[in-house]
């Protein structure tokens, strides 16, 4: 996070590394009660889109100690490559998802109280 501020603070970047690019992202809305945050490139986007959000919804699971994460973007770009730059972010997520499943696997299950 940059500027010191909380990965929860409307208007904070984080600042990645992924796969040698930096990537820079600023929080636009962000909800505990409801589970989602949506973000939006701050720097030239690693794609050809414009007008770029990611919005990320976790959803609790009634069965068992699991969740339901949903995450989409909305974008702007020249209209022949949409559905190719779809199928590039849909890949991405599904990518970025499988990292945090294995990720949280690796954490030890809260005791219940």
């Amino acid at each position: 996070m940059e500027d010191g501020k909380s990965g929860d603070t409307v208007g904070a970047v984080r600042n990645v590394l992924y796969r040698e690019r930096r990537i820079r992202q600023r929080l636009l809305a962000q909800s505990d009660v409801e589970r989602f945050q949506t973000y939006e490139f701050v720097d030239t986007p690693t794609l050809p889109v414009t007008d770029f959000s990611a919005t990320l919804r976790v959803t609790p699971v009634i069965d068992g100690d699991r969740a339901f994460i949903e995450w989409w973007a909305v974008f702007d770009c020249d209209p022949t490559r949409r559905v190719e730059l779809t199928q590039t972010l849909t890949g991405w997520f599904e990518t970025w998802l499988e990292s945090l499943r294995d990720e949280m696997a690796l954490r030890p299950v809260p005791a219940e109280i």
